[in-house]
């Protein structure tokens, strides 16, 4: 299975069409050790090859990918200098930072060992404090938060446990965009590039691309993430704000995803909860279907004109920049079933079917459903009547 895999890659690989190929087996089959295979041909073959996203639905699966291609490029005999030039395992911010902080700073010490910290911290600061001040504040408030999760959850530093602490996880962006200020102070330029800017991080302090790999993204080859992190937005060194594949734009890309089923439904719920509008509290749960589809209608109407460049540009099935028509026709196609399905109508379920703190919900499997499963819910339909202007959704077998 796993020379299968390989071969059925180089044969996408060589075509020059964008397409979607799914490869389906069973677990144990091979199917990932085929895909790293064929990753590690492609890392070997020359020094520009194409930039391969590999993506998983978790951090588990994220890290075991990586540490396979991390074997199979030593048996190739690739030192460690080979795999950090080519290949990235492209984390959280906050993971990054804690995790570098957690090396730096806290290696060998426990939280209680207060005065150790101290003087650590302080030694680690003071070189670039004076040319980066308000850099220096900030990371010192991420030090003490960071220090101040693990004494309060009584852990040791030795475990590195991911940090889920919000002051901690709302002082890491501050930090890029904190040293951009100190460099704009130093450049006595209103006008200052992103090379610019790395440059003298380059120069200065070069372990801060410890804390912030994706800063040096477009030297790699490879990137591992998981699929959340590939639909977040990151920070670049301006401070503004792009997805981690247009840095890419320039490039052929190759995405693998790895348990696509689960990417998916990952990606569903991302999408679901952009389109909630948390300060409504009518819609702080999960919203059903209908709704759902209405904010959809709201968000493809207005990323219409905010879509990616290269996106928008990119060439269609026949090789012509026709993407701005399959795109129109996408949007007609969802303005079509937003009638069709009279999604305008308001919504009620029979009350054969309602019980207590049940709703109607979309779900990403093969059918929608309610939260709890009775006999009845297999059958469930839409029944609309145009002069109440009602959707009813009740179950009966017979229509269904």
């Amino acid at each position: 299975m796993e020379n299968l895999t390989v071969k059925l890659f180089n044969e996408i690989a060589e075509k020059q069409l964008p397409g979607l190929a799914l490869f389906e087996n069973r677990t144990g089959s091979g199917k990932t050790m085929g895909a790293l295979q064929w990753v590690t041909d492609m890392l070997m073959k020359s020094k520009n090859s194409d930039v391969i996203i590999y993506i998983t639905p978790n951090r588990q699966n994220r890290d075991e990918a990586w540490r396979g291609l991390v074997r199979q490029l030593e048996n190739h005999g690739k030192d460690k200098h080979f795999v950090d030039r080519n290949v990235i395992l492209l984390k959280s911010e906050v993971d990054e930072v804690s995790d570098y902080l957690n090396k730096a700073i806290f290696k060998g010490l426990e939280p209680t060992d207060t005065d150790s910290i101290s003087s650590r911290v302080t030694n680690f600061l003071s070189p670039f404090k004076h040319r980066y001040p308000l850099f220096a504040e900030t990371l010192k408030s991420a030090i003490n938060r960071y220090q101040f999760y693990f004494f309060q959850k009584g852990l040791h530093f030795s475990q590195n446990k991911h940090v889920d602490d919000e002051d901690f996880s709302k002082t890491v962006p501050l930090l890029k965009k904190n040293l951009v200020r100190d460099i704009r102070k130093i450049s006595l330029s209103k006008k200052i590039s992103n090379n610019d800017i790395l440059q003298e991080i380059t120069a200065n302090i070069p372990w801060v691309f410890k804390m912030f790999p994706e800063l040096k993204l477009k030297e790699k080859r490879v990137v591992f993430m998981t699929s959340r992190k590939f639909l977040a937005l990151i920070k670049t060194p301006k401070a503004s704000t792009m997805h981690i594949w247009a840095a890419f734009s320039q490039k052929k890309v190759h995405l693998i995803m790895d348990e696509v089923d689960e990417i998916k439904e990952d990606w569903n719920n991302f999408i679901i909860d952009q389109i909630t509008d948390k300060s409504d509290l009518a819609f702080r749960d999960r919203l059903d279907l209908f709704h759902i589809y209405r904010r959809i209608i709201i968000k493809v109407n207005d990323c219409m004109t905010t879509l990616p460049q290269q996106i928008i540009d990119a060439p269609g099935i026949n090789g012509n920049n026709d993407n701005k028509d399959i795109l129109k026709v996408m949007q007609q196609k969802i303005c079509d079933t937003y009638q069709n399905l009279n999604l305008l109508y308001r919504v009620k379920l029979d009350d054969s079917l309602k019980a207590e703190n049940q709703r109607f919900i979309f779900n990403a499997g093969m059918q929608n459903q309610l939260l709890g499963k009775t006999e009845a819910e297999r059958y469930l339909v839409i029944q609309s009547d145009p002069q109440q202007q009602l959707n009813l959704i009740k179950s009966d077998k017979e229509l269904y």
